[in-house]
């Protein structure tokens, strides 16, 4: 979750924000925005949905069969993704039912 999900929005962000001129990168080194690597980092973001809402499919959680931290992070990377105007649609059922079910449950609000 971390790695195609996060990172993907964080490669999406960084290479195409305003505010993120010069800081493609974390660090102390300024390093310029590639828009090729923003335009791989929605790509890359829409792959990760696509996939999570397959995973999803039958399943109440993402992994062991109960709430767990791979379902906070993916919360937060499919929230997240919003930052650069990818949200899940109709053609994720499962990962839509499932984010509604994170919604619900209070330690979520």
């Amino acid at each position: 979750v971390e790695f195609e999900g996060l990172m993907a929005v964080a490669e999406a962000l960084r290479n195409s924000s305003p505010a993120m001129v010069d800081r493609a990168l974390p660090g102390p080194v300024n390093y310029a925005q590639i828009p090729a690597l923003a335009e791989r980092g929605v790509q890359r973001l829409k792959h990760f949905l696509d996939e999570l809402n397959i995973h999803l499919e039958g399943r109440e959680f993402i992994a062991a069969g109960q709430f767990s931290i791979a379902d906070i992070t993916a919360v937060v990377a499919v929230d997240f993704a919003r930052v650069v105007k990818v949200r899940p649609g109709d053609e994720h059922p499962h990962l839509l039912r499932w984010r509604a079910a994170m919604e619900a449950r209070g330690t979520m609000a």
